[in-house]
């Protein structure tokens, strides 16, 4: 199956932030199909924003201001099953600031899980829901650390 292929450098060029036209692609893909694009810089937030939807992806930087992503369902995701963002290893104020950004870019009603290091103190739960979040404690997780289901709920 051939990827959808998305340029963003034209965009940027422009002034213009392509982030609404990523996503209004993103949301063409058919099963099983990859997301290819191409941008002047490693997308890092847009990365974690496509985690939190179930994808990994690939960065290969073919020259100054040429990089090329390529986004893949995880075969998880393609079961069905929860998108997990990985941020146990990170600081637990850094992770928290970088979920919250990545609830900022879902749609209301998007669901994802975070694996964090140690259980969030009530202050970062409450940055989440600040962000527009509900959030469970995932008390069956069976691994080091602390799973939290995270639901955007309000802008």
């Amino acid at each position: 199956m051939e990827p959808l292929e998305f340029d963003a450098r034209p965009f940027q060029r422009e002034g213009k932030e392509p982030f609404p036209y990523i996503m209004k692609a993103v949301e063409k893909l058919t099963p099983g199909q990859d997301f290819v694009l191409t941008n002047t810089f490693d997308p890092r937030p847009l990365e974690s924003v496509m985690e939190a939807r179930g994808f990994s992806c690939v960065v290969e930087t073919k020259g100054p201001e040429h990089v090329i992503v390529t986004f893949r369902k995880t075969p998880e995701a393609e079961r069905g099953d929860l998108p997990l963002v990985d941020r146990h290893a990170m600081p637990m104020d850094n992770a928290i600031f970088q979920l919250a950004g990545v609830l900022r870019r879902l749609k209301i009603g998007e669901t994802f899980a975070a694996w964090l290091g140690e259980k969030p103190s009530p202050q970062h739960l409450n940055v989440l829901r600040t962000a527009g979040a509900e959030v469970d404690i995932d008390s069956s997780w069976d691994r080091q650390g602390t799973r939290l289901v995270i639901r955007r709920v309000h802008p």
